[in-house]
């Protein structure tokens, strides 16, 4: 899907895909804070329905976050513009809004500005019971100096402790319960490189699949939230060494200039105007400036094995795991680091191991569906995306 004649199929940047229990797939396109068009499609491939748009009315967006599918074919939502979740049928019509936890109403541009970089950072997932799962990520704040023309950065923290909160959506406002609570590195994570992530999702039956250290442990909850099993692989994680700290560095500086390029042509209004005066910096100076804040990034001092980790909806786990010769992928942050291909294992949830996808042929999907489906979103040469969807052998569903 995408690239067709029909404009629904015009994509530009799909930040979500879920799928229902009837393989009738999700597909969130939204290019900008508070664009979203949204669009379900059957398992043939065939438009069924769309839903979504700007605007302040019922079931238009201010500024959007993440949408997940729930397997009874609903679709939630989250907008900061509005505080809430937004929550479609399954044939895209508008349901209500559930408001987000003490949230108001709506929110003025100031209050939005400041929650927008927190939510948006949010990962959510189904939970089986027809609730959301939670975490927030470790975020970094961007800003563009437009005075002396450079990029700066305030830093990169932990929002919180590290949780999986169920946020329950059967109310006019929504309730959160917390499921489960991770390790939490020692000392300060600020600007930190390599903090081990914390990794999650849902698993069936309401439990939950995690992994929150730097070593190969991953962790299976039940409901309540207590570990029932660790499952473990002999693997050492590398020492940081000074090389590291010296390529990774280079490495962060050469993503900035990146970053700046394609924040240009992507940006419009007072951003893309801010941006272009960043990029009139001569290179020089932009290197100076973005060096000095890479050159404050503090290491781990090991790099963590696990790098994502997912569910399919059989309950199997894909673990992917960080590139031997490279470093864990970087969502955020000025300069981040998009991951390498590295080994997929593929493992049951009772432990039963099932084999491993070698780093040349891996790919983890966006999106796991029923009996074995799969989604991912492939980019062409001119940056426009499609989305393809492929089934599962039995073994490694």
């Amino acid at each position: 899907m995408g690239g067709g004649t029909g404009t629904w199929q015009e994509f530009t940047d799909i930040t979500g895909l879920g799928f229902d229990a009837g393989g009738n797939l999700h597909i969130a396109n939204a290019p900008d804070y508070g664009d979203l068009a949204g669009v379900i499609v059957s398992p043939r491939g065939e438009l069924l329905a769309t839903f979504g748009g700007t605007g302040d009315g019922p079931g238009e967006f201010r500024s959007v976050g993440a949408m997940v599918a729930l397997a009874d074919g609903r679709v939630v939502v989250s907008d900061v513009g509005h505080a809430g979740y937004h929550i479609f049928g399954s044939d895209g019509e508008f349901e209500r809004l559930v408001r987000f936890p003490g949230g108001q109403p709506s929110l003025d541009l100031v209050s939005r500005m400041h929650w927008n970089g927190d939510e948006r950072t949010r990962i959510l997932r189904a939970d089986p019971g027809g609730n959301l799962l939670s975490r927030m990520v470790q975020t970094t704040s961007v800003s563009v100096d437009s005075t002396d023309g450079v990029i700066t950065t305030r830093g990169s923290v932990f929002e919180g402790p590290r949780q999986v909160e169920r946020i329950l959506l059967d109310g006019d406002e929504a309730r959160t319960e917390i499921v489960v609570t991770g390790w939490d590195p020692p000392g300060p994570t600020r600007l930190v490189a390599f903090a081990p992530k914390f990794l999650f999702d849902a698993l069936p039956g309401g439990g939950v699949v995690y992994s929150d250290s730097s070593a190969y442990a991953i962790k299976i909850a039940d409901p309540a939230g207590k570990v029932v099993r660790i499952l473990r692989r002999a693997l050492e994680a590398r020492p940081v060494s000074d090389d590291i700290h010296r390529d990774y560095r280079k490495r962060r500086i050469d993503a900035a200039h990146v970053a700046l390029s394609e924040g240009l042509e992507r940006s419009r209004g007072l951003v893309r105007e801010m941006l272009e005066n960043a990029a009139s910096a001569p290179r020089r100076l932009r290197e100076r400036r973005i060096g000095d804040i890479i050159e404050n990034v503090r290491f781990y001092p090991e790099i963590p094995l696990v790098d994502d980790l997912r569910a399919t909806w059989n309950g199997t786990l894909w673990v992917l795991r960080t590139p031997e010769d490279g470093y864990p992928s970087e969502s955020v942050g000025l300069g981040r680091l998009a991951g390498s291909r590295a080994p997929i294992d593929v493992v049951t949830s009772d432990g039963r191991y099932v084999g491993t996808f070698p780093a040349l042929v891996a790919a983890m999907p966006i999106a796991f569906g029923p009996d074995g489906l799969v989604a991912f979103v492939e980019i062409d040469e001119f940056d426009v995306p499609t989305v393809i969807v492929k089934r599962l052998p039995d073994e490694v569903r």
